[in-house]
């Protein structure tokens, strides 16, 4: 809910096995100090652990494929540009972060940076997340625990901050939705539960179009291309005899129960049809007796109102 995600605190910085080695040695060596002055160094220290299978000779192919696996795409690249040499002839990790460098360009495709929700501008958000920076900065340049500390302080901060102000904007939301939906804006209801669950609507069933006559174009020109030219038939003006007969089908003028059947349906908070009159009317107002008699001069005489 609160869109958090893991921290990368306690990854060690590198591409290759060779400086994550690195960044483990100098992150402790700073941590640690320089070394202090032991009488009898040069005594020799038993070893507590032995006979321990460690391989300390050149990395296998094994190896490099188990790093290899590890690899996630679509994440930005390392510091690897820093690793070049400052003179002298290309070396051969020279040329393969050039090729490297031509290959993405070429073939990797270009992530679009997502547009940053309004909560993450909220002055009391921006304020933890410029804490949290400055946190870091001392921890890169001290090192200490202290430091640390306070970095991962600043973090949990950050984190309360973002889901506490994203509390109140779904609380505002809730209100907002309590309110429309008794004053009968149902539209405006359900864009606001649609803006809460992210949910978008479907264009499943829409036909493609930008006004009403591309797309009646368009459903005509799918039925054309689906069912094909009209079939040659002959005696095409020959009647065609019932095959049920004597069914009970009114064909008479409306009746007030009829009527009635159909004004139960009708259901409030809709928009209103061409004539503008929303369902609301023909429902709570003792209108039935002109409705129906409009409604059978439609049907009976063909008589129908202007819109």
């Amino acid at each position: 809910m609160s869109g958090r995600k893991r921290s990368r605190e306690g990854q060690l910085a590198g591409c290759s096995p060779e400086e994550r080695v690195t960044s483990w040695f100098t992150h402790f060596r700073d941590l640690l100090g320089t070394h202090p002055t032991v009488d009898g160094a040069e005594e020799e220290i038993p070893a507590v652990l032995t006979n321990l299978e460690i391989d300390d000779g050149p990395f296998t192919a094994t190896e490099f494929a188990t790093v290899k696996s590890t690899l996630k795409e679509g994440k930005s690249a390392g510091p690897d540009d820093k690793l070049l040499a400052e003179e002298g002839e290309p070396t051969t990790y020279e040329r393969f972060l050039s090729t490297s460098e031509e290959a993405t360009r070429k073939w990797v495709p270009t992530k679009g940076r997502h547009r940053a929700s309004p909560r993450s501008k909220h002055p009391e958000v921006v304020r933890a997340r410029t804490r949290v920076e400055e946190a870091r900065r001392s921890f890169e340049r001290e090192g200490t625990a202290e430091s640390q500390e306070e970095l991962n302080g600043a973090k949990q901060q950050l984190f309360s901050t973002y889901d506490r102000i994203k509390g109140e904007e779904l609380m505002e939301k809730v209100k907002k939705v309590a309110t429309v939906h008794g004053e009968r804006r149902y539209k405006e209801s359900w864009k606001v539960i649609n803006e809460m669950s992210g949910r978008k609507r479907s264009r499943e069933g829409q036909l493609a179009g930008c006004s009403p006559e591309e797309r009646v174009t368009s459903w005509f020109t799918h039925f054309r291309d689906l069912l094909g030219t009209h079939p040659t038939v002959d005696g095409a003006e020959e009647e065609i005899p019932a095959v049920l007969t004597n069914l009970e089908i009114d064909d008479g003028p409306f009746t007030a129960t009829e009527f009635a059947t159909v004004k139960s349906t009708l259901k409030e908070g809709k928009s209103a049809g061409p004539d503008g009159i929303p369902q609301e009317v023909p429902k709570n107002c003792d209108l039935d007796d002109i409705i129906l008699e409009i409604c059978n001069q439609a049907l009976m005489e063909n008589i129908k109102p202007d819109i």
